[in-house]
């Protein structure tokens, strides 16, 4: 009975994440943010190539790590160079369904990663985007995760 909960911790861990980009989306729909973290990450793993994919990878929670994995195939990495082509490909990673704009996607999975990942992996993987995409990344005060309340704000 008792391994029925070993992955507990793991499922509440992604949920605030699930929350935190809820909260950014102004939405209340954990299968929407589940599908914006999904497609975000996606295109964020294929942009920045399979060594920093696997850097970046080590931060992020089970679960969530899983789904950055989810259908990888490391030797398609993109080169997208401009904010257009890379929301693009966040609609395309998106699928069928619901769905925020792009812009407000990526920004809200972005602040997300940004309030849980360790600071130097975010500024490492910030530095590997061309800059019409690494704007999109938080700093400053406005980038405190409302929705996990007793995350020290970064700034």
């Amino acid at each position: 009975m008792n391994a029925i909960h070993a992955f507990d911790a793991d499922v509440q861990t992604a949920n605030l994440w699930i929350k935190s980009i809820n909260a950014r989306l102004a939405i209340d729909d954990p299968h929407v943010a589940r599908r914006a973290l999904r497609a975000v990450l996606h295109t964020l793993r294929d942009r920045i190539g399979p060594q920093n994919a696997a850097h970046l990878a080590a931060q992020l929670p089970l679960i969530v790590r899983g789904v950055f994995f989810e259908g990888w195939r490391p030797e398609m990495q993109t080169l997208e160079r401009h904010r257009a082509a890379f929301m693009d490909r966040v609609v395309a990673n998106f699928g069928a369904g619901p769905k925020p704009l792009p812009d407000l996607a990526v920004l809200a999975v972005l602040h997300t990663l940004w309030n849980h990942i360790d600071p130097g992996e975010a500024a490492k993987i910030k530095r590997l985007l061309p800059e019409e995409i690494a704007v999109l990344w938080p700093s400053g005060p406005d980038a405190v995760d409302f929705a996990a309340p007793h995350h020290a704000q970064r700034g």
